[in-house]
């Protein structure tokens, strides 16, 4: 399967350029706002589509979810359906997706996030990741529903800008191409009371009186407690202990925005803001990251025990340049989707991007060293064969549910992989000899692996 090694390979590779240009949104002040954010996943579950709940806070973002005040999460989001019902924004954890349907159409892509795809339906909207190929679904099932926070014709927060006629859609279920299924249950409050997936496993969530989540619970197999909730009386998430990872605690000031988090194993970090909200010191316990900083006009000044980084954007929030320490300097470009369009190095090498009309994938780059990769894309998207700076072609066929089950070399060997039912790989063929074989129970757990010579593990 080289074509399978070469997709991770390059894969891999461009996700660390991007996750290099990217690491100040996470790591852990996002210089161009000033935003604090804090992302934790407190379980995944699932041998199919995954079954996670993550958490996300955000130090400028009005944020409400299951967890408390200030705190998203994965099983949160909603769909804002504008008066008309050609308009829909997605609210994702710390994102907003915004969506405009033409004229008649059912189908409306985001410019930019491509990978996704809004699909009207009877009564629900389904948004599809081409990327994961799985679907999330929103049901206007819950006439009246609304936010905690009041409805206003503020127009600077798409959070925020709706109007009382505009409807709610839900998170009703998930599911991905091979039909695996996850589905959220509800109460006469909205809250979602229980959780089942088509890989046999059951949650159930109980609930503090404040209205907030207090536990989650696996209740197929007994009962296990995955992850535990607790909020202050101002329904601020103050606890969280993920029983199969961490246990941490939470510490705000005034205006809801975390000042510090800790957990039981002496490890901690400590923000502090300014009159405008925006972080401005972080302190690691036994100084394992110490920064402060400085914002400027389209210029925010980092520095930490490294010395002093400076960051330059533009008023799309763009990364335009940043000046490291030692003086060196790295600059990027962007398009007007927010796609990078090439890195200059400080040594005066430059990588580029390029992306294709259609759905925004990306279809050249070329490495600092002049070479250069192409990517095809079916008309679902999905990639279909890759050259490399050779001048080799790989080729790939993937069928009606988006799953490869061909890889061909540039020498013309193919490899055919083939799935279970539920999308699981259950082997692996080349020149009609099965080199690997994979049989599972009946939870979709692997149970017998059969090597080419026909021995079981």
């Amino acid at each position: 399967a080289k074509l399978g090694a070469l997709l991770g390979k390059t894969g891999k590779s461009l996700k660390s350029i991007a996750n290099k240009v990217i690491r100040w949104v996470t790591d852990p002040v996002d210089p161009v706002t000033g935003a604090y954010c804090d992302e934790r996943t407190d379980f995944t579950l699932g041998q199919t589509l995954p079954l996670s709940f993550t958490r996300f806070h955000s130090s400028v973002l009005p944020l409400h979810g299951l967890t408390g005040v200030g705190w998203s999460d994965s099983w949160s989001e909603y769909a804002w359906v504008r008066e008309q019902g050609n308009r829909v924004d997605i609210i994702s954890l710390g994102a907003t997706l915004n969506f405009a349907f033409d004229g008649e159409s059912d189908t409306a892509v985001n410019p930019y996030h491509a990978q996704y795809i809004l699909r009207r339906r009877d009564d629900y909207l389904e948004l599809f990741d081409r990327d994961a190929l799985s679907s999330r679904f929103f049901y206007d099932a819950f006439p009246g529903m609304r936010l905690r926070h009041p409805v206003t014709d503020d127009t600077s927060d798409d959070r925020l800008a709706h109007s009382p006629a505009d409807r709610m859609y839900m998170l009703g279920g998930m599911s991905d191409t091979a039909s695996n299924r996850i589905t959220f249950e509800r109460d006469s409050q909205y809250r979602i009371t229980g959780v089942s997936h088509t890989d046999g496993i059951r949650l159930k969530l109980t609930y503090h009186a404040s209205g907030y989540l207090k536990a989650i619970h696996r209740t197929d197999n007994g009962i296990q407690t995955l992850a535990t909730y607790e909020q202050d009386a101002r329904g601020r998430l103050t606890e969280a202990d993920a029983r199969l990872d961490y246990h941490l605690f939470y510490e705000y000031d005034a205006a809801d925005r975390i000042i510090r988090w800790s957990d039981n194993d002496q490890t901690w970090s400590r923000f502090t803001y300014d009159a405008q909200g925006r972080c401005v010191t972080v302190t690691g316990a036994e100084g394992y990251y110490n920064a402060t900083l400085d914002y400027g006009d389209g210029c925010t000044t980092v520095t930490d025990g490294k010395g002093i980084h400076c960051y330059y954007y533009d008023p799309d929030g763009n990364i335009l340049r940043e000046a490291a320490p030692d003086g060196s300097t790295t600059t990027y470009e962007w398009d007007e989707f927010h796609h990078l369009l090439a890195r200059h190095s400080p040594a005066g090498r430059v990588e580029k991007f390029e992306y294709n009309a259609a759905h925004g994938q990306l279809s050249r780059y070329t490495a600092a060293d002049g070479a250069e990769w192409l990517y095809r894309y079916d008309e679902r998207g999905l990639l279909s064969n890759i050259t490399d700076p050779a001048g080799q072609t790989w080729t790939q066929l993937c069928d009606e549910r988006g799953l490869p089950v061909s890889l061909v070399s540039p020498q013309g060997e193919e490899t055919r992989l083939a799935y279970t039912a539920q999308g699981l790989l259950s082997g692996i063929f080349r020149q009609d000899e099965r080199r690997l074989g994979i049989e599972y129970d009946h939870h979709n757990r692997p149970e017998t692996l059969t090597d080419v010579m026909g021995r079981e593990h």
